[in-house]
């Protein structure tokens, strides 16, 4: 996440969704720890199916967007 800030840049917005894996919410965290630690500003949008985060980032005129997601694999 602080690689991904860096290349976003300093004061810029970036937002942060999941999929509803219990583990999304602690991986949120430690994603946006990542963000704010590079000057990001950081709005969380929850839980949200991935398409709807690339249209919040236009939406919302945001400057870049994290899916925390592993939908593809199995739960455990």
């Amino acid at each position: 996440a602080q690689a991904y800030g860096n290349h976003v840049g300093r004061g810029k917005t970036v937002l942060v969704s999941r999929d509803g894996r219990p583990s999304g919410w602690l991986l949120g965290h430690a994603v946006t720890a990542g963000l704010l630690a590079v000057g990001c500003r950081v709005r969380d949008l929850g839980v949200a199916p991935t398409p709807t985060v690339g249209v919040a980032v236009r939406t919302r005129g945001a400057d870049g967007a994290v899916q925390i997601t592993a939908s593809h694999n199995p739960a455990p």
